[in-house]
């Protein structure tokens, strides 16, 4: 009996000891061990199958709408060719990279060794019923494509199948997102503080990284054998404090934008508003006379409507609003010679850009079928408001999608065929981008508890901007933290 006993209890504190291994218990040890004491190498990709399999199904989500798109050229061979290429290339991007965000989320921030470093307050149930609700209300709402592929292919009920199989990622993602914003509890006053707090400190990241991608080619390795010697000394917290220290940029009192400046980048979003709002309009009047076909009264058509832009509408709000601002303060930057390089265009500039203008030709082609839509639908001068900022911003939410992959293949070019001091850079580069997803990604507790780790000079600067103390950190992190009883295992060993 008592063997059987002290067989047991040493079992027990077995399996303790290696769940505390294996757990990575605090937002500062997962940056230590996945950041920090990582060496600076090219890693194996996760859930590479899955990733596959989703960028190849989404190149078959807009090959139903060859037929609308000759149509639109007027059965012209040339002009329709370029319309259906586009139209297919251009959503191909917009729907692996939905997919791509999608797997990604689920998967890179859902290991249980992690979960209480990235997990909110929002409840399995919950996330459960966001991820289910997505899935069938993402689905529904392809009708109206499925219906327009229907119509267009002479009636054939393998082109609706398509688009319900191929064509529903972006959907997903936009009624998943939709659905997070909606059931995620608000937090307190302490609580938005730490938000405003967070997005400075990754903010400070993200200025870092653009200034090491702007360095000449001796200063960026100069930075590199820095940050190598930071990570390769001995030193516990400080050693985190150093490296945290040497990967922020914090702006100096002179250097934080003035009322005007932040006035200004708020205009910015104003014409991407305005083309987000067509993008709806888009939906909500093709999608009601499309259902007034098989219906005579105008509920069911307004219902139809209302569940079709409301599953897209966050999504493209986001994504073009993005892509906007983004276009407006390079062009800015452009004329003011202050445009800072991407890493991409910074290590393969011809190739970068060459593939860039390619792809924006593309974009601005890839609406063709959407303007074809609403020519068939509606007559008049607001139609034709409609259709041309409706293709700008298809241009622009296409465009920004495809950059996007352009700048994800020309650095798998680089970390295959470039030199060594190309490739320490890019992966850096990743490196310091990983940090940043991190730290978003990161819960209200631990990011609290990730301040004390924080250089005082900067920590001091932040709070005093958002008029927080070191005493109202400590006291939220007692009073949010899992009290002891919660531990009742440890303990019992």
């Amino acid at each position: 009996m008592k063997s059987d006993l002290y067989h047991n209890m040493t079992n027990l504190i077995i399996l303790v000891i290696f769940m505390s291994i294996a757990r990575i218990d605090s937002l500062e040890n997962f940056i230590v061990k996945e950041l920090i004491e990582q060496p600076l190498e090219v890693k194996k990709v996760k859930n590479l199958k899955t990733k596959i399999a989703a960028v190849a199904i989404s190149f078959f989500a807009k090959l139903p709408f060859v037929n609308v798109n000759f149509k639109f050229a007027q059965n012209n061979i040339f002009l329709g060719s370029i319309f259906s290429i586009s139209n297919v290339i251009g959503y191909w991007a917009l729907g692996s990279k939905s997919s791509l965000h999608l797997i990604e989320e689920h998967f890179e921030f859902n290991e249980s060794k992690t979960s209480n470093i990235f997990h909110d307050r929002t409840s399995k149930i919950i996330k459960g019923a966001i991820i289910a609700k997505s899935i069938f209300f993402g689905l529904s709402s392809r009708s109206l494509n499925a219906y327009i592929a229907y119509k267009y292919n002479n009636n054939n009920l393998f082109y609706p199948l398509v688009i319900f199989l191929c064509d529903s990622s972006f959907t997903i993602y936009s009624l998943k997102l939709s659905f997070e914003k909606l059931f995620r509890k608000k937090g307190n006053g302490i609580e938005k503080k730490i938000k405003l707090i967070k997005k400075d400190i990754v903010t400070s990241v993200e200025d870092k990284k653009s200034q090491v991608t702007s360095l000449s080619k001796e200063g960026q390795t100069t930075f590199f054998k820095e940050l190598q010697e930071i990570k390769n000394s001995e030193g516990g917290t400080e050693k985190t404090k150093k490296y945290l220290e040497k990967v922020t940029y914090v702006k100096n009192i002179n250097e934080e934008d003035t009322k005007i400046k932040k006035c200004f980048k708020l205009a910015l979003y104003i014409p991407g508003l305005q083309l987000t709002i067509s993008r709806v309009l888009y939906y909500a009047i093709s999608c009601f006379f499309g259902a007034k076909l098989f219906f005579k009264d105008n509920i069911i058509p307004f219902i139809i409507s209302f569940l079709v832009t409301s599953s897209n509408a966050y999504l493209n709000g986001i994504w073009i609003m993005s892509s906007t601002k983004s276009v407006l303060m390079s062009l800015k930057d452009f004329f003011n010679s202050s445009y800072k390089l991407s890493i991409s265009e910074r290590l393969r500039p011809t190739l970068t850009f060459s593939l860039k203008a390619l792809a924006f030709l593309i974009s601005i082609f890839s609406g063709a079928p959407f303007a074809q839509v609403m020519q068939d639908s509606m007559k008049g001068s607001f139609s034709i408001y409609i259709q041309i900022t409706l293709s700008i911003a298809i241009a622009l939410l296409v465009s920004k999608a495809m950059f996007s992959i352009i700048d994800e293949i020309v650095k798998f070019i680089v970390l295959r065929k470039g030199s060594f001091e190309e490739k320490n850079i890019l992966l850096l580069n990743n490196e310091m981008q990983r940090l940043i997803n991190v730290l978003e990604k990161s819960t209200f507790l631990e990011f609290a508890k990730f301040l004390n780790i924080i250089s005082e000079t900067q920590l001091k600067a932040i709070l005093d901007k958002y008029k927080v103390n070191s005493q109202m950190l400590k006291e939220y992190i007692e009073k949010m933290s899992p009290k002891e009883e919660e531990r009742s295992l440890i303990e019992a060993v």
